[in-house]
């Protein structure tokens, strides 16, 4: 869905949105409303690479689609004290303030207080984003291969985020709550989640309404899809990541698009969400749940940082590749991104 033609910069500004255009004409929209990434367009094209509802927009759900910012462990912060889970308001849509830094640098920032449902603790941090363009990695190298998918319609975004504990001054304090930044992208369904891994070990189905996923193990990747009508979440550890993922998705018969993220891992990390079952699997660095077309139809890719424990910043950097063209061309940008073959 693409809303930015209908807005000229004042409306945009005075309907809580920012842009960031490339020299090309692409743009990356962005929502103050929850800080969140809702429309990536490279120039010349019409579709863009996320999942966006602007119903929902309209009617005040949290549920808008784009790229948020959560934090976990999940069932710390998203359950109340009777065990019903719930999204804090406080934390999405939050109460971000947004602005430009320059003409091609937007920050947004945040102080909200969440409650820790496991003793009742309230814990308090800062959130911080910036956003910036980021360019073709294509463009960067002087591969003979690389020239050939430089001109291919491309937008990026480079996205840092960081949080700080208020709370608890003392980095010795054994109560201190571990929490990290939850990176969470929407994307539109129908289309092909690559994940290259190290080692051929599974991933770990958080949950899943039907009996079994088909997740294809090819050795140094995986690939399942988010279609039909059964909602799950599949999950890798940080030893498994390399730090980067792919959505391949078919717009008509003649086009397709692929949509990549490259993230930090550390393996040495903290990595504390863990699944509502197992509160003893902590881990998990990879995450990708599919709503089975039961809460507006749509697929998430999510990344976690390590936990954030006593008064530092913790800083997650990662980028978003999105690029449009034939399947030469995308399947191409995916072998020299993912090293995955899509032929």
């Amino acid at each position: 869905m693409r809303i930015s033609r209908t807005y000229n910069d004042n409306e945009l500004k005075q309907s809580g949105m920012f842009v960031l255009k490339d020299a090309a004409g692409g743009h990356a929209l962005l929502l103050q409303r929850g800080s969140r990434l809702i429309e990536l367009i490279p120039a010349g094209c019409r579709h863009s690479g996320i999942w966006f509802d602007q119903a929902a927009l309209r009617k005040g759900s949290w549920n808008v689609g784009g790229e948020r910012t959560w934090i976990s462990p999940e069932m710390k912060y998203f359950v109340d004290g009777a065990g019903e889970y719930y999204v804090p308001s406080q934390l999405d849509p939050g109460n971000y303030h947004m602005f430009y830094l320059s003409n091609d640098l937007i920050q947004a920032e945040q102080i909200c207080s969440m409650l820790r449902s496991s003793d009742g603790r309230k814990v308090d941090v800062r959130i911080k984003h910036r956003y910036k363009l980021a360019a073709n990695p294509f463009s960067m190298s002087t591969c003979e291969f690389s020239a050939e998918l430089r001109s291919v319609s491309y937008i990026g975004l480079d996205i840092r985020k960081s949080i700080k504990l208020l709370s608890s001054p003392n980095p010795s304090d054994e109560s201190v709550p571990a929490v990290n930044l939850w990176s969470i992208l929407q994307v539109p369904p129908g289309g092909d989640v690559l994940v290259p891994v190290i080692g051929s070990r599974p991933p770990l189905t958080m949950y899943s309404q039907a009996a079994s996923i088909e997740v294809f193990n090819g050795g140094h990747y995986m690939k399942f899809s988010f279609n039909g009508a059964s909602r799950f979440k599949l999950s890798f550890p940080p030893l498994q990541s390399t730090g980067r993922f792919g959505y391949f998705r078919r717009i008509d018969q003649n086009t397709c698009c692929l949509i990549v993220r490259q993230f930090q891992v550390n393996p040495s990390g903290l990595y504390p969400d863990y699944p509502a079952d197992r509160p003893d699997d902590s881990g998990s660095c990879m995450q990708y749940f599919y709503d089975g077309g039961q809460m507006g139809g749509y697929g998430e890719l999510e990344h976690h940082s390590p936990a954030l424990c006593g008064p530092a910043e913790a800083v997650d950097q990662s980028q978003l590749y999105y690029f449009v063209g034939n399947d030469e061309q995308i399947s191409q940008a995916a072998y020299h991104l993912l090293g995955i073959s899509l032929n």
